[in-house]
């Protein structure tokens, strides 16, 4: 999806530059095989579908992408997650589902009639800012032709056809409500455990003071404890006891806040802390699960892809621990910034059985 969209972007801003580059080929080459081809090409790029898609696909992707790239990261707080994705579905809603346009028809001049421009412009109005800003750089002038600005001195002739361009407006509507329905599946619902998990959003506490506060999260807190901890011999679960715990930690947690002890990842703070350690056995457990739980696949897809690379057809006789340890530095070691060459070395020289790489500096 991420190099669709860097794909198309791309190509969308050197649009100009290609079909200049495609025409000086039909001009200045040498074999006939090339000036085919780029007359081929510039037939294909110099239609007005082409180009819409291209331009509609650089605004649809943006979006999509930066959601995909939040919900692959290598840690994600399960709290943000219908944030996120409400957001991506605002951008859907206002963009190409509700788009509001202004009357194709004046009141004033009912019978009068509409040229292909102005029916064109009004029916592929929306609200993505390439998309616009092609409708706007083109002059529709019959159903067959379209004029298209490249630049304020330059222009060029796009193929067009009224039905096609049409067709073009129902799918990009269709597309933004199927994936806007397929997003919406993704916000759990009210009684799921995920929504449950939401009380750990930092942010919402914030804004709470006195009963609010005293009162936030006590229902989801015990549904998540039921779910986890009913059949654990470990835990006395007990409503009232789990709830003073909870309550206790929300006290302490805001009070180490307005110390400044932490900033926003109160979540490393807490399980980093010796504190919390002692007194918040369920919540600490809780935490943990919230920290840790998947949003997506991407960690699964992560691991193929570090065997791709580690297992290759010259390093096919690795043995399984060996994979195992390589690819798990791989994905959970330090940055490569932190590493400490000096040190690392120094460990494998004192720990190396195999040989003396001091043996023969006396001489």
């Amino acid at each position: 999806m991420e190099l669709l969209f860097y794909a198309t972007n791309r190509v969308r801003e050197l649009y100009p530059a290609l079909i200049k580059a495609l025409k000086q080929i039909t001009i200045g080459s040498l074999k006939k095989l090339d000036q085919d081809k780029a007359l081929e090409l510039i037939e294909k790029m110099c239609n007005f579908n082409f180009v819409l898609m291209l331009n509609w696909l650089s605004d649809f992707l943006g979006p999509i992408c930066f959601l995909n790239k939040l919900l692959q990261a290598p840690s994600y707080k399960l709290g943000n997650l219908q944030t996120h994705i409400n957001s991506t579905l605002s951008f859907f809603e206002n963009s190409y589902i509700n788009v509001e346009k202004p009357n194709l028809v004046n009141p004033d001049n009912a019978h009068m009639e509409r040229s292909t421009d102005e029916i064109m412009k009004y029916h592929l109005k929306f609200c993505g800012f390439h998309l616009n800003n092609l409708i706007e750089n083109c002059q529709f002038e019959n159903d067959g032709k379209v004029q298209f600005n490249l630049k304020e001195d330059e222009k060029i002739e796009l193929k067009f056809k009224k039905v096609q361009a049409f067709s073009l407006k129902f799918l990009i509507v269709d597309a933004a409500k199927y994936l806007h329905k397929e997003l919406q599946s993704m916000i759990p619902n009210d009684n799921s455990i995920f929504k449950s998990f939401e009380v750990f959003n930092f942010d919402k506490w914030q804004k709470l003071k006195g009963n609010e506060l005293q009162e936030f999260g006590n229902q989801e807190i015990w549904t998540l404890s039921q779910h986890y901890f009913a059949e654990n011999s470990t835990y006395l679960l007990d409503r009232d006891f789990v709830l003073v715990e909870w309550s206790n930690f929300k006290l302490r947690l805001l009070d180490d806040f307005e110390k400044k002890l932490f900033e926003d990842d109160f979540i490393n703070h807490v399980l980093e802390s010796s504190y919390f350690k002692d007194g918040f056995t369920i919540i600490i457990q809780l935490l943990t699960l919230y920290s840790t739980l998947p949003v997506s696949n991407a960690e699964v897809e992560r691991g193929f892809s570090a065997l791709s690379r580690i297992k290759t057809k010259l390093r096919n006789k690795l043995s399984v621990g060996r994979l195992e340890d390589l690819m798990m530095i791989s994905l959970n070691g330090p940055n490569i910034k932190d590493w400490q060459v000096k040190e690392s070395f120094f460990l494998w020289e004192t720990h190396n059985k195999i040989r003396n790489l001091n043996v023969g500096n006396d001489t």
